[in-house]
């Protein structure tokens, strides 16, 4: 029984089926108990399956002993130390974690209050900041304000000097006037006692030829006359009205004057005098043309400027085309300041006397 036993257990696996010869003899697994060839059972002691249980528990504890078994002591030593040097390592990282917690947080309220203290910078630099555009706009209105009043005060202050002085010169030629009718040989003709009121009219044309003189063309002149209007204009004004409108110097406008421009040659304001309807306007336009392009080359000669020399030409009695005209041909247009008319419709010659024959 024993031999038969331990056949048995040679021939079997630890599974209780029957070992291959080789690997190509592969035996179908039988059951316990139960002979090879034989369809019956095999009875087994209570001997047997004590000794089976003995051999598995000893082929289990060997098993397990064993350097591939999960249980044997040098794998538990192993995985007892991998499990320290876990829990080491889990144990670093969450501290790490909360030491880095507890750094972000203290970051986090060190940014809170620099956020703070830099927003209440700010809020001061921009409350600073305001005020400062506040009170310089407000120094800049109060400027402007001072500004437009000086300038308003000044404006007023200039018309009223302007007004005051256009009263006292108004006044000075009124009394020149009045004075100059009652001159002791005075070629003005006497109007006091006309039947009509010639003296407003002769007083009126008067004006406007001292104004010409007075506000259009101001500092010393010197005026070249048309000699069909020379001879007559004593009948409208006097010398003496004549230099205290600057008038330093008069000629005739004719080609034999050659020394005019050498007399005129200190003065800066040169006026002509030329009567517009007459059959000798054409030549007296030359003339005047031609006096002052040799005005322009001797300044030229000299090195001189042309800007300092001002020319005006006087039309009795009003600007016709046909000047213009001759003006622009001779190309001394842009050389005149300006070209005014002097409005004499009539002369008195005496006080109850009218010549319409314009001169």
């Amino acid at each position: 029984e024993r031999q038969a036993r331990s056949e048995r257990a040679e021939s079997q696996n630890d599974h209780g089926h029957k070992k291959p010869k080789n690997a190509f003899d592969v035996a179908a697994p039988t059951k316990k108990g139960v002979r090879e060839g034989s369809a019956e059972p095999k009875k087994e002691s209570k001997d047997d399956r004590n000794d089976e249980v003995a051999e598995e528990a000893s082929h289990k504890e060997e098993r397990e002993k064993s350097p591939q078994s999960e249980k044997s002591p040098r794998k538990r030593a192993r995985s007892e130390e991998r499990d320290v040097e876990r829990r080491s390592r889990d144990d670093h990282r969450r501290k790490r974690y909360e030491d880095d917690e507890e750094e972000y947080r203290r970051s986090s309220r060190r940014r809170r209050s620099d956020r703070d203290v830099d927003g209440e910078r700010r809020m001061s630099r921009r409350r600073g900041r305001s005020g400062e555009r506040s009170r310089s706009e407000r120094r800049r209105s109060e400027d402007r304000e001072e500004g437009s009043r000086r300038r308003s005060e000044d404006r007023e202050e200039g018309s009223r000097r302007r007004s005051e002085d256009r009263n006292r010169s108004r006044e000075r030629r009124r009394r020149r006037s009045s004075s100059g009718d009652r001159r002791r040989g005075s070629g003005a003709p006497k109007l006091d006692n006309a039947p009509v009121d010639l003296a407003a009219w002769g007083g009126s044309m008067r004006r406007e030829l001292l104004d010409i003189l007075h506000d259009h063309v101001q500092g010393t002149k010197t005026m070249y006359l048309d000699p069909s209007i020379s001879p007559d204009l004593s009948l409208l004004v006097e010398v003496d009205d004549l230099k205290s409108h600057g008038v330093d110097l008069w000629r005739k406008l004719d080609a034999d004057s050659a020394g005019d421009a050498a007399a005129a040659q200190d003065s800066k304001q040169i006026i002509f005098m030329v009567h517009a309807q007459s059959s000798d306007t054409l030549a007296m336009i030359d003339l005047v043309a031609e006096k002052i392009l040799a005005d322009y080359g001797r300044l030229k000669a000299n090195k001189e400027s042309a800007f300092e020399r001002t020319y005006t030409l006087i039309c009795v009695p009003y600007v016709s085309h046909l000047v213009l005209g001759r003006l622009q041909q001779r190309m001394v247009m842009s050389s005149l300041a300006e070209v005014l008319p002097l409005h004499l419709m009539g002369l008195c010659v005496e006080g109850d006397v009218i010549t319409i024959d314009q001169p």
